[in-house]
């Protein structure tokens, strides 16, 4: 397995060179976050900012441009978004963002992400959402509508 802490300690570096957007938090998250082993692997980063595009279209550039600052030397995607949109996220029980609030490892934070992550974690063992392997299940009533 790579030195994951080498790499966390590289993507923190790096990332300070990002200077036409605000980064508000980092996290590495899927596979790699969990630790699992796996040849074909690639890194999978979420990356919380202030001044993208509202199109997602039009920050293929900004992902790109990351990715060379970066200079990992390995399989990078970069999920970039507002913090409107992470919260959004989260707080909508996207299974996604449900995976990264248990997985993620944060390796930059304004304090953002962590609360987020800590509401979340808090919100399933209260609301009894279980995690599958593949999959959350959400406790509902037979023919009740039910808020996730």
């Amino acid at each position: 397995m790579m030195d994951i802490q080498a790499i966390h300690q590289r993507i923190k570096e790096k990332a300070q060179s990002v200077e036409w957007i605000e980064i508000i938090s980092i996290a590495v998250f899927g596979s790699v976050a969990r630790q699992e082993d796996n040849a074909n692997f690639d890194l999978d980063l979420l990356i919380v900012a202030n001044g993208i595009p509202q199109k997602k279209i039009h920050r293929i550039t900004d992902i790109v441009n990351i990715k060379r600052i970066l200079d990992l030397d390995l399989p990078v995607d970069i999920l970039l978004v507002s913090k409107e949109e992470c919260e959004a996220n989260f707080r909508n029980r996207n299974p996604l963002y449900l995976n990264i609030a248990f997985d993620a490892k944060i390796i930059y934070d304004t304090g953002f992400l962590i609360r987020l992550t800590e509401e979340t974690r808090e919100y399933i063992g209260l609301n009894h959402i279980r995690r599958g392997v593949n999959s959350w299940s959400f406790p509902v009533k037979d023919r009740i509508a039910t808020l996730l």
